[in-house]
């Protein structure tokens, strides 16, 4: 058995993959194993995947038959993995040398927590193109209400231990969008986070992770029926400034469909809590512009 098992779905990124099973490698923790999922390419990932494993035995590719989808691979990965940790990466993704490490002293003397890091942004090649995100980080400690109302810049950046996987199941393969959120709203309804705020997880913007726009309508409504579910089964665990923000994350996304819309604000704005608590937030902004001296000179 290895400390951490780090699983790499991989489609059609042939490109990409040595390079992210590169920055793997590197690693300053070693005592690891990076399972490589190839779910049915039809280039030649698998050729390099197991090239990797030839020279470095922590690596382990598996093949899928046919095509099933992020969820389907990390969960097989999940299934075939021997760590007391699991930690994931997208193929055209990389770590930073110190990620592992850093992620996981922070929770191995704490059962019960997982742990999260910042993300930079890459380009094709491997520039930097965003830094950080640490204007957008949840909180440590109790993080679900924040992540729900909120949401993360970047989801696949965790690190959690095996017995916290065994006690909230699997990623839901009937997701095709949003697995990831759905997945760390499910770990933080019920666990603590424990948050690195560098950025150790580099995400690729590439010309393929780019959605068109019909296929960003129904990811959105994916996400709508996400934070709807959480949100309705756990109402009276929220305060209304919870309740408010949600909910406006909610009619956001709605204006992809203009019945979606209308529906919506109806569904939601006629909520005792959200009229209460959007009342007081129109009277704050009205009564912080009356006493603006910027905003007196400038009438």
């Amino acid at each position: 058995m290895v400390t951490v098992s780090i699983i790499m779905p991989n489609y059609n990124h042939s490109r990409f993959i040595e390079r992210a099973a590169a920055s793997v490698i590197a690693q300053t923790f070693s005592d690891f194993e990076l399972i490589i999922i190839d779910d049915g390419s039809t280039d030649d990932s698998m050729v390099r995947a197991e090239r990797l494993a030839q020279e470095d035995a922590r690596v382990k590719p598996l093949s899928n038959r046919g095509n099933h989808g992020l969820p389907y691979s990390r969960n097989r990965g999940i299934k075939a993995a021997s760590g007391r940790y699991f930690c994931f990466i997208d193929s055209d993704d990389i770590f930073r040398p110190q990620r592992v490490d850093k992620m996981l002293k922070l929770i191995e003397n704490e059962p019960e927590t997982f742990s999260y890091s910042d993300i930079f942004k890459i380009d094709d090649q491997d520039q930097v193109i965003q830094a950080e995100s640490s204007s957008h980080m949840p909180p440590d400690g109790n993080a679900y209400a924040w992540i729900l109302s909120h949401g993360l810049t970047g989801t696949s950046p965790i690190l959690v231990p095996r017995s916290l996987v065994d006690k909230v199941g699997l990623y839901n393969e009937s997701l095709v969008w949003g697995e990831d959120l759905d997945y760390i709203l499910r770990l933080t309804e019920r666990f603590q986070i424990a948050v690195v705020r560098q950025p150790l997880y580099g995400y690729r913007i590439h010309q393929a992770r780019k959605t068109d726009r019909m296929k960003m309508h129904a990811c959105k409504l994916i996400e709508v029926g996400i934070l709807e579910s959480h949100l309705t089964r756990n109402w009276e665990l929220f305060d209304d400034s919870v309740r408010y923000r949600t909910i406006r994350r909610i009619q956001q996304y709605s204006h992809l469909r203009p019945s979606e819309r209308v529906w919506k604000i109806i569904k939601w704005s006629a909520n005792p809590s959200f009229m209460r608590v959007g009342s007081k937030r129109l009277v704050n902004k009205v009564l912080a512009r009356n006493f603006d001296p910027a905003s007196q000179m400038r009438r």
